[in-house]
């Protein structure tokens, strides 16, 4: 793996899924490189994938949570998996919608979950799959919240990534030059 020595302020990151990578193998964090492990795990393994998610932020990484399928779960199961993640203490937790079902009364009920039981200091981000061409208008909705709390947004050029694709960068960071504080040289 080659990154540039200067970082800037960019945070490189990986993503594991706990049943494909075994955990012993990841070396401590050493300060360079890979800062982050996005974890992921499925409704079936999450118990695992928590215990996983330990393992790595006691490496030393930024940890963020990111569990398969959001729209799969009840609400109950959301207010438990909040529950681990707020004893874990992780970096971020990251709301995903795999396959692109989410719609915007979706959105607003999972981020309400989210923002009401997770942990005022745990950044909350959004990974949006772009199924029914509802991708931006989510992201632009979930900024619009304003949230107490840091927030963060997935995005990829394009919107290149695993078929129906993700939400494309050049879209919402042009959102965000018009109505946020963003500065991108779209």
């Amino acid at each position: 793996l080659l990154l540039p020595d200067d970082y800037g302020n960019t945070v490189y990151s990986a993503m594991a899924m706990q049943s494909n990578y075994d955990v012993s193998k990841l070396s401590p964090y050493g300060g360079t490189g890979i800062e982050m492990i996005r974890i992921t795990a499925h409704d079936y393994d999450l118990s695992e994938g928590m215990a996983f998610a330990r393992e790595v932020k006691a490496k030393g990484y930024k940890l963020s949570i990111n569990p398969i399928n959001i729209m799969g779960y009840s609400d109950e199961r959301i207010l438990w998996i909040l529950q681990q993640v707020n004893e874990i203490q992780p970096y971020q937790f990251s709301i995903v919608d795999t396959f692109g079902s989410m719609k915007r009364r979706d959105l607003d009920r999972i981020v309400n979950l989210v923002d009401h039981n997770l942990d005022r200091s745990i950044r909350v981000a959004l990974h949006l799959h772009e199924n029914m061409a509802l991708s931006c208008c989510l992201a632009q909705r979930f900024v619009d919240f304003h949230l107490n709390r840091p927030v963060a947004v997935d995005a990829s050029l394009m919107g290149m990534g695993r078929i129906p694709g993700n939400l494309p960068i050049e879209l919402i960071a042009d959102y965000l030059n018009d109505y946020g504080e963003g500065v991108y040289d779209i």
